[in-house]
């Protein structure tokens, strides 16, 4: 399945830079090879990387590494990040790849002081009438009031 993932300008740039040094004429349009000029596999990639980000592998010692670190982890990283900082659960959902709110819920931690945050936002959208053209969820007797009336056009 093809995904899209957005990036930052620093990012951008060093893309960038990494086009202008990479091979043209390695024979496909992977991103990333190695230094045969194939294309990098993803568990070829996974480890090369882990290579460089923690502070010991089998291969050599970083003495400025991390102790740990899980591509898993940064799953439950982007998408708690993003949804404490206001995206929607769509958005959290696209960018992370999930096909349900189900699944995405899992990774996603809020905090309770983005709840509170939210919560006053919403509150304060109430009381300055601002929420009056959105949907809104009805009562159970406005609900009920509603069933009624349809059901008695529908039967005229």
């Amino acid at each position: 399945m093809e995904r899209w993932a957005p990036f930052s300008a620093k990012t951008r740039k060093y893309f960038g830079l990494w086009l202008k040094e990479r091979h043209p004429g390695c024979g496909h349009d992977y991103v990333l090879h190695n230094s045969f000029g194939r294309p990098m596999t993803v568990p070829r990639l996974q480890m090369w990387l882990k290579q460089i980000l923690l502070k010991r592998t089998q291969y050599r010692t970083n003495p400025w590494g991390l102790e740990s670190f899980s591509f898993h982890r940064l799953r439950h990283f982007m998408a708690s990040t993003l949804s404490n900082h206001g995206a929607d659960a769509g958005t959290v959902m696209a960018v992370g790849g999930w096909v349900s709110a189900r699944s995405m819920e899992a990774y996603v931690k809020i905090k309770p002081e983005t709840v509170k945050r939210s919560y006053d936002e919403a509150m304060k959208e109430i009381e300055e009438g601002k929420r009056e053209g959105r949907k809104r969820v009805l009562t159970l007797e406005e609900f009920a009031g509603t069933v009624g009336k349809d059901s008695e056009k529908a039967g005229n």
